[in-house]
């Protein structure tokens, strides 16, 4: 069996993190050099990459709250529907 992209014994949280910091680390920022020619183009990479910065804030937060209140001891693997946050 092929092993998932997403983990399955990592909160929902941390997932999203992780996966937001690459997108706008692997994806947008070059696209940032590619597009600087391409003032509408390179408007919306600006702006993709902000979400993505806040996006990755937020599940920061959110993971760094439960880890804090030891929600995330002895976690099982899980369905990524049925994960904790």
């Amino acid at each position: 069996m092929p092993r998932s992209f997403i983990p399955r014994d990592k909160p929902r949280s941390w997932v999203i993190f992780m996966c937001s910091i690459l997108l706008g680390l692997v994806v947008l920022g070059p696209l940032l050099f590619l597009t600087a020619g391409i003032r509408v183009i390179y408007d919306l990479v600006v702006a993709g990459f902000g979400l993505c910065a806040i996006v990755a804030i937020f599940a920061w937060f959110v993971f760094f709250v439960g880890l804090l209140g030891g929600k995330y001891r002895n976690l099982p693997e899980r369905p990524w529907k049925e994960q904790v946050w």
